[in-house]
């Protein structure tokens, strides 16, 4: 009689036990799926995002640069607090520049849609629609000297393009 009550407590461990472990592994795959899903379409933006350096305009004794940039993709950009925007200049040194109206800084001076400023989504880079921004250098760059600006989107595609003084 003994051993039959020691072996019930034995089977509803080894349940139990069994029970605790599937729960523990299920919620490990759910967990791996959740990632794999979440990197998957942070892939798919990825993949889709295209932005490309189009033009640059040196003024104000080489302190301010205006850069055209234009959406080839096919993802709507937002988030420019996120972008990153690296002036690199010909002796060597560089630079992050934050997106700020303050100096230094960059912001955008206006996204427009075959040249007429856009009014479907406003302050959004769409795709097919050209942006420019404005950065602030806190000193102009030096005469007769080429540069380097890069500016790169939230989820890491880039361009660059030269620029001088």
């Amino acid at each position: 009689m003994e051993n039959i009550f020691i072996t019930i407590v034995c089977i509803a461990l080894i349940i139990i036990g069994g029970i605790s472990y599937a729960t523990s592994a299920l919620n490990s795959v759910d967990k791996l799926t959740v990632s794999w899903k979440t990197a998957e379409a942070y892939a798919q933006e990825t993949r889709e995002t295209d932005v490309k350096a189009i033009s640059s305009e040196t003024f104000n004794s080489g302190s301010s640069i205006d850069i055209s940039l234009e959406n080839n993709g096919n993802q709507a950009l937002i988030n420019f607090d996120k972008w990153d925007v690296i002036v690199r200049y010909q002796d060597g040194g560089a630079t992050w520049i934050p997106y700020t109206t303050s100096t230094p800084g960059w912001s955008i001076s206006g996204i427009y849609y075959n040249g007429q400023p856009e009014i479907y989504e406003p302050n959004i880079f769409n795709p097919s629609e050209t942006m420019t921004i404005n950065v602030r250098l806190s000193s102009g760059v030096s005469e007769n000297t080429t540069n380097l600006a890069t500016i790169s989107t939230y989820n890491g595609i880039y361009s660059q393009i030269p620029f001088g003084w």
